[in-house]
């Protein structure tokens, strides 16, 4: 009898700048994960080849052979070096699909992602259940360079992010959440959020980001931008 594997997907959103060619931006990223143990980091191996852009204006490496099984997805995007608009075009990209029964989440949680996000200079993590994604996939989305549409499971907002979203500063938001949630702290002028470092069910998921957003509501934020409390 077939059964769902239940998996997660992560996502890391960057500012591509255009003073910052692709070349920089790709030996920083996997520099620093050359730093990191195996599987989620290179270890000794060799660290992928710049890409090439060819008549696209993005640029791709995926690199899930080096990750492990548990990951069915390692995908970096780097978009051309142009004039940029403030839009998630124009964001670089990395996206991991994986299987979380079959990785340690606490490392990935503590460990992986907090080393990811200063590496890719990300201002934006978006962690989730890929059913909880699926479910919102119809509801309209703003710019997240702007706006804050989802709570995850694992968040990551710069300074910027949640000043233009949440009318907080990093500080200020990772305060908010510290006692609400297993663990909230300020890392690379962000906010941090861990809701759970355990795989959880699909209902559990959404019931803690219910949790979050009604706590924003409840000190004045979320509703501003949405006009809605749940």
């Amino acid at each position: 009898m077939m059964t769902n594997v239940q998996k997660y997907w992560l996502e890391l959103a960057s500012r591509a700048q255009k003073d910052i060619s692709v070349e920089h931006k790709h030996l920083r990223f996997f520099e620093a994960l050359q730093q990191l143990a195996e599987p989620w980091g290179l270890g000794k191996r060799a660290i992928p080849r710049v890409p090439e852009f060819g008549e696209s204006s993005v640029a791709v490496v995926n690199s899930e052979e080096f990750i492990g099984e548990g990951v069915s997805l390692f995908q970096v995007t780097y978009e051309y070096r142009r004039d940029f608009c403030d839009d998630e075009s124009a964001d670089d990209t990395l996206h991991v699909v994986l299987v979380p029964s079959r990785v340690d989440m606490q490392y990935l949680a503590y460990t992986v992602i907090p080393a990811y996000v200063e590496a890719f200079d990300a201002y934006r993590v978006d962690f989730a259940d890929e059913q909880q994604i699926d479910l919102e996939t119809m509801k309209p989305r703003p710019n997240p360079r702007c706006a804050v549409d989802r709570l995850g499971q694992i968040s990551y907002f710069d300074d910027f992010l949640c000043r233009r979203a949440f009318g907080l500063s990093a500080s200020a938001l990772v305060d908010l959440c510290r006692s609400k949630i297993e663990h909230a702290t300020e890392l690379h002028d962000g906010a941090y959020l861990v809701a759970s470092s355990r795989a959880l069910p699909i209902d559990e998921s959404q019931r803690l980001s219910r949790e979050m957003r009604r706590e924003l509501v409840a000190n004045g934020y979320w509703t501003r931008l949405f006009g809605y409390a749940d």
